[in-house]
């Protein structure tokens, strides 16, 4: 929680210092789902369904014409369905924040590459429902920074589209689980680069800012 204070802190210090600061807003939204049926030649059933939803709104300040700063919030949801004769339904929800930095390495004619490096924390809660009684989950706490590489491009002046590439980041994740006097903590540190999955969904976001 301090490391993410002094994060904001440095970030409206360099704004409020910047002779060319200038505003703007963006975002990206997502929404997966999948699912089928199962055909024996007997009896056709429903195969186990995912439906999921995340929101992710964004706001800050270009410093000059290579560096921002800002934040991002993050809402998502996902639900879970087996599908079977007693079914057993899984819905989870988490909020987010993020303060982060962007860096654009390279700008050729409206086309710009950037690299962003983010602190957020999240909050994960969660409940199973089976044969009528809803069970709530021990409730998530996580932390984690990641440095993204991803493309810009300019359609007006104001208006650029985004991408950023997930298959190829840096950072580092902790979380902790906690259910009465029981706590369970895990950490990773990530570092990856490959091409064999770059169609899988998640690996490709797709956004949106606006200049003021």
């Amino acid at each position: 929680m301090k490391s993410i204070k002094f994060l904001m802190v440095v970030a409206l210090v360099a704004f409020f210092t910047g002779a060319n600061a200038q505003l703007f807003v963006g975002g990206s939204m997502g929404i997966r789902t999948n699912g089928g049926t199962h055909d024996n030649g007997n009896t056709k059933t429903d195969t186990p369904s995912q439906f999921g939803f995340n929101l992710n709104p964004k706001m800050g300040y270009f410093l000059s014409d290579k560096v921002a700063v800002g934040a991002e919030l993050y809402f998502g949801f996902d639900k879970e369905n087996d599908n079977k004769e007693q079914e057993t339904i899984r819905r989870a929800t988490t909020i987010g924040f993020a303060p982060f930095v962007r860096y654009y390495v390279v700008t050729l004619n409206k086309f710009s590459v950037f690299g962003t490096g983010s602190l957020g924390i999240s909050h994960t809660s969660a409940e199973t429902k089976f044969d009528g009684a809803v069970i709530a989950e021990p409730k998530t706490l996580g932390i984690g920074f990641s440095i993204t590489p991803g493309l810009a491009y300019n359609v007006t002046e104001r208006f650029a589209l985004e991408t950023t590439f997930n298959f190829l980041n840096l950072g580092y994740n902790y979380s902790r689980t906690k259910e009465d006097d029981i706590k369970d903590t895990n950490s990773n540190f990530y570092f990856g680069a490959g091409l064999d999955n770059i169609t899988t969904v998640g690996n490709i976001t797709i956004g949106a800012i606006y200049r003021f």
